[in-house]
């Protein structure tokens, strides 16, 4: 899935219509966590630190308040630092842009809410887990891979982006019953 900021439009590929980003015959909660957080992923481009800058019609132009852009810069921030600490304990370095740190997290965050409305009550046959703990496996699952990370222009590692992602929302340290102020449920999160 890509947002074309010149366009103002996303683009949803035909392999994304696959699993394990989307199935017909699969639960809401995975294709929500897969296909739905992509979407609004995509879908906060059009609002990151670049296209914050930008009018619907992709001109420059400045449409936040001043102290809203104080208190989004503040959050990009806290992202940033929590997103360099995970690279480094992986022994990467952050090769990401901000702009993808902030559209990974406050997609998954909007694809909850719309999951959520639908109050699944469905259980995956033969798994252990709730639907709300699958929506959260089915964000991460789509960054799965054996090889390593090599690094390339504008991601940072799977598991940096899974975690960090993750432990800043309070639904997913919830739904796993994670300690209080460990990795996963930190005592301060990044507020968005």
């Amino acid at each position: 899935v890509t947002y074309i900021s010149s366009k103002n439009m996303i683009i949803i590929p035909a392999s994304n219509l696959l699993p394990p980003v989307f199935d017909l015959d699969d639960t809401n909660s995975t294709n929500f966590g897969g296909l739905g957080h992509l979407i609004a992923t995509e879908m906060m481009r059009a609002f990151d630190v670049d296209g914050s800058l930008k009018s619907p019609t992709s001109e420059d132009r400045l449409w936040w308040t001043p102290l809203r852009r104080c208190k989004y810069e503040k959050t990009v921030a806290c992202f940033k630092i929590d997103h360099e600490k995970a690279a480094k304990n992986h022994g990467h370095r952050l090769h990401g842009t901000i702009a993808n740190v902030m559209a990974d997290v406050i997609g998954l965050a909007l694809a909850l809410r719309p999951y959520e409305d639908l109050a699944e009550k469905k259980r995956v046959k033969g798994l252990p887990f709730e639907p709300k703990q699958l929506f959260f496996i089915a964000s991460c699952a789509k960054w799965c891979s054996r090889a390593p990370f090599q690094g390339y222009a504008g991601n940072t590692p799977p598991s940096s982006r899974c975690n960090v992602m993750l432990m800043n929302m309070l639904e997913f340290a919830t739904a796993f019953g994670c300690p209080q102020n460990s990795q996963m449920n930190p005592s301060k999160r990044c507020d968005f």
